[in-house]
């Protein structure tokens, strides 16, 4: 680098490029997590992450898109974020990822609740649950094990139920920290609307469990624990014949 340059790089500069970071990461963090888990899931070919994605960029904002288009119905026009903070969203550049639509009059379209709320209360219902059935998996031991087998399986399972609950507690974090900063802090988000992102939690984990149905977590499971974890089938000691070949 050139030495002309070094004077204005300082403690100061570096402190708030981070900041600028880390605000611009806040407000597009729905399409951090969405881009991050497509590239993920298309070069490692994780079909658990492509699927999460269907319900993640497509049911998600369809009902997000429904209720604010009800809202904009059922709610006066004359309504807005300031006289209405308990039951509106903000309709700020900072509190949405894009630009809101805006009526014939140029006034923005009422929402209830922004789609950055709507898509992280689904990944955080989604991962939560996903983290709840991998803890509760029982563990399976082979047929006819010895105890050194049955302590080595308890000891994997022990480090599966660690990883397990150190995810469970990074989203509880995650889900105190976004529910303080976008009712509280920012006010980007109304009171109504962090009640209705419930719907989106409850939406997280049907698709979960609908996506787990007879094959065990393999479709679902982010973290990648599932897939190696081997059915109770193929612990079993089945019968085999040797064929001569020609």
């Amino acid at each position: 680098m050139d030495a002309k340059y070094w004077p204005h790089t300082n403690l100061f500069t570096i402190a708030s490029d981070m900041k600028y970071f880390l605000l611009s990461g806040y407000q597009t963090l729905p399409f951090v997590l969405g881009g991050t888990f497509l590239i993920l899931g298309l070069y490692t070919a994780q079909f658990s992450m492509l699927f999460f994605l269907i319900g993640y960029l497509v049911l998600t904002p369809l009902l997000t898109l429904i209720l604010n288009w009800f809202a904009s119905i059922v709610i006066p026009s004359t309504w807005n974020h300031t006289n209405a903070s308990f039951l509106l969203s903000s309709d700020s550049d900072i509190c949405n990822m894009l630009s809101l639509p805006s009526s014939d009059k140029g006034a923005s379209i009422n929402t209830i609740i922004t789609p950055w709320l709507s898509m992280v209360a689904f990944f955080l219902g989604y991962i939560g649950m996903n983290a709840y059935s991998i803890l509760n998996k029982p563990v399976e031991y082979p047929p006819k094990a010895d105890e050194a087998t049955k302590k080595a399986t308890d000891n994997k399972a022990m480090l599966r139920r660690t990883q397990v609950t150190v995810g469970i507690v990074c989203i509880a974090v995650l889900a105190f920290f976004v529910v303080i900063m976008r009712t509280l802090v920012t006010k980007c988000d109304s009171i109504v609307g962090g009640f209705l992102s419930v719907i989106f939690v409850g939406l997280g984990v049907f698709w979960y469990m609908l996506l787990s149905l007879n094959n065990n977590d393999r479709l679902s499971d982010l973290f990648g624990i599932a897939n190696r974890l081997l059915v109770t089938s193929a612990l079993n000691d089945a019968p085999y014949a040797c064929l001569a070949s020609d």
